[in-house]
């Protein structure tokens, strides 16, 4: 099996795959059977794309949409930004407001292409849905950039990120790398990259004969971080730096037992045919990176260390 199809078995792509569809069969002057059976593999496709972000085909054809909030109504002109605003420092929201390094850096994108910026709060793993139904033009949302995601959309890359764990104070589990999580208690977002990593420990950890990782997902890094505080999880690998913003919250209960691992590309999330919105954010996001914006940005969130350089 080659390296690309094991990334996507373990993303999920063949359980996606197992749902029941209804053929009709093909009778005289009824659309020819090898048109049904194209019309499934599309629905098959479909499936296995959606489900590298840990949603369902039904959500990426728009059946279903997220409960979300909007910042202001959208006007013409604007570009819609949808990202999920539990996961500081990049977005989050602080006396009722969107704030964060990612949220700052999108709207200096927008003003600097003589647009204005609209934003929707979605949960992560329904962001492809939102984007690929065009209930949003841009995921600006520390999404990580992987060949599997780059398969269903394009990428606009803007900082570096690293792998981090949290876990009880005092570490009492002694949490010292990803290969020490064996037979622990993990909180996840789901569709994240670290879900994967930990779901990869964990197959490493019963080839070895050890005990797997106990994993449960959730839908925000909040609702994850919450199965830590009230001791129902061991650790929760993620973002290093939301990793450590979640930790200030809770200094006496929480501990960073590692950080720095797997640096790792974060990129705006875009249609793959939206070539044009693209080039756009690519030349503004230069533009701000040549005149300071991008680097004054990063360093207001203490981001100075995931600066992408040139």
């Amino acid at each position: 099996m080659k390296e690309h199809d094991r990334e996507v078995e373990r993303l999920g792509m063949r359980q996606a795959c197992r749902c029941h569809i209804l053929v009709a069969p093909a009778s005289r002057g009824s659309t020819p059977w090898y048109s049904w059976l194209a019309t499934v593999v599309m629905i098959v496709v479909l499936a296995a794309a959606t489900a590298a972000w840990g949603i369902s085909s039904a959500q990426a054809a728009g059946a279903t949409a997220a409960p979300h909030q909007s910042s202001d109504p959208p006007q013409d002109g604007a570009i819609r930004f949808g990202a999920d605003f539990t996961e500081p420092p990049g977005q989050v929201i602080i006396n009722g407001k969107m704030s964060g390094s990612d949220y700052e850096l999108c709207n200096a994108l927008a003003k600097r292409m003589g647009a204005t910026a609209a934003w929707t709060n979605i949960d992560f793993g329904s962001l492809i849905a939102a984007l690929n139904a065009s209930r949003i033009d841009a995921a600006c949302s520390s999404v990580d950039i992987t060949p599997v995601r780059q398969q269903v959309v394009d990428f606009v890359p803007y900082r570096v990120d690293s792998e981090g764990a949290a876990v009880q104070y005092g570490n009492p589990k002694h949490v010292t790398g990803p290969d020490s999580i064996c037979g622990l208690n993990a909180a996840e977002l789901l569709g994240s990259i670290y879900q994967v990593a930990v779901e990869e420990q964990s197959a490493a950890c019963t080839r070895v004969g050890k005990k797997p990782v106990n994993l449960k997902t959730f839908n925000t890094i909040a609702d994850a971080f919450a199965q830590l505080l009230n001791g129902r999880a061991d650790v929760v690998i993620g973002d290093a730096a939301i990793m450590a913003s979640y930790i200030s919250k809770a200094p006496t209960k929480t501990a960073l037992a590692f950080q720095g691992v797997k640096p790792n590309l974060v990129g705006i999330a875009l249609r793959k045919n939206d070539v044009s919105l693209k080039q756009k954010l690519e030349t503004a996001l230069n533009e701000l990176q040549a005149n300071g914006t991008y680097a004054r940005i990063l360093a207001r969130w203490n981001l100075q260390a995931e600066k992408l350089n040139k």
